[in-house]
């Protein structure tokens, strides 16, 4: 589903010249190194607060040869001073599972570190908020959500003024992505 997140941020960012796209929770760097591939003109910063997320991101930018910069901290709080108001994205596949849905997951998704998939929707109403503080007016948010979350991170973004909230489906009809705008 993370392939239909990079769609949706691409599309998000087409028309925009040298994008400033920041990737919150990047993990392994998957969504910042294929947005980075695919639009070689961006500037991709990559955050997780996990040392060993950084770590394996960084790994996997200089493998891929890709210009990346990949920061440890708490959501956007990495971002530097000199693009804050000023980031054309910022796009999140955020730990969205509550803590109960963990039991039910297969063996091979529970094989990730718990701080990768536990959060639900507090992390969401903590990212609207901490987006707003660095995006651009005009600029974007974009996250993956839990298929049934759709409704309830929408509210969260247009309660923390975000505009032209938008739910986007994978390719089985799921709800999978919210888009929203900062208003201009």
């Amino acid at each position: 589903e993370t392939e239909v997140l990079v769609e949706h941020a691409l599309v998000v960012i087409a028309d925009v010249e040298r994008p400033v796209v920041v990737d919150v929770g990047t993990g392994t760097g998957a969504i910042a190194l294929a947005i980075a591939d695919e639009r070689r003109d961006a500037r991709v910063i990559a955050i997780d607060v996990s040392l060993d997320a950084v770590a394996l991101a960084r790994e996997n930018a200089a493998a891929a040869g890709l210009e990346v910069a990949i920061h440890q901290g708490d959501l956007l709080d990495a971002v530097p001073d000199d693009l804050r108001g000023r980031v054309d994205l910022v796009v999140s596949n955020p730990p969205y599972l509550a803590p109960d849905a963990l039991e039910d997951l297969p063996d091979e998704v529970r094989a990730d570190p718990e701080l990768a998939l536990v959060g639900g929707l507090p992390v969401y109403v903590r990212l609207a908020d901490a987006a707003a503080g660095v995006v651009r007016p005009g600029g974007s948010v974009a996250v993956e959500i839990g298929e049934t979350q759709a409704r309830d991170v929408a509210e969260v973004l247009r309660d923390a003024a975000w505009t032209a909230v938008a739910i986007e489906q994978d390719l089985t009809g799921r709800d999978r992505v919210v888009v929203a705008s900062r208003a201009r």
